[in-house]
């Protein structure tokens, strides 16, 4: 199954994401950088549904 949706928590230098399935099952988990997740979020396909909390 295909990563659905996107889970973002945005922080001043280090942003923690969390890709999930349509299921609810995590598929990935990743605390990025700021320059990583600027490439990482350009990769992500569209149709992805990418949320944000601060």
């Amino acid at each position: 199954m295909s990563t659905v949706t996107m889970g973002v928590d945005l922080a001043k230098n280090l942003f923690s994401v969390c890709a999930v399935d349509g299921a609810g099952h995590v598929q990935r988990r990743q605390d990025l950088g700021r320059e990583a997740f600027a490439l990482w979020l350009a990769q992500v396909p569209a149709g992805t549904v990418v949320a944000m909390e601060a």
